[in-house]
């Protein structure tokens, strides 16, 4: 990134993915936070050797901290709501999940203290 110094070039953050991985939100945001333009949410629980992705804040994702720390360094971006339900058919409806994640994330965007400007 520091190569490429472009306003032009930015990063899309799966949160999921890296935490997962494990790396705890914050430290992904101190490295990255000032490209991230796009951000991926999803929420899951260990399912044997795989996951099982949950509703959102249901799970062991720490989305609302995720969240929390882009809040921090005054993350303007998007958030783009994953539910995998072609590719994963056991999770609950889109009608579900979409409705339940827009009143988690606003509250966890409240409590973050982001207001709407767009």
């Amino acid at each position: 990134m520091r190569i490429a110094n472009s306003p032009n070039v930015a990063l899309l953050w799966d949160a999921h993915h890296t935490y997962v991985g494990g790396e705890q939100p914050e430290a992904t945001v101190a490295a990255l936070g000032k490209y991230i333009r796009h951000t991926h949410l999803k929420d899951s629980v260990p399912d044997g050797k795989d996951r099982r992705y949950v509703l959102t804040g249901t799970g062991e994702v720490p989305v609302k901290r995720q969240v929390a720390a882009l809040a921090r360094i005054g993350y303007r971006g998007y958030y783009s709501f994953e539910w995998e339900k072609r590719w994963h058919p056991e999770i609950a409806e889109p009608e579900v999940a979409f409705a339940q994640y827009a009143t988690v994330m606003a509250g966890y965007l409240r409590d973050a203290g982001v207001t709407a400007s767009r």
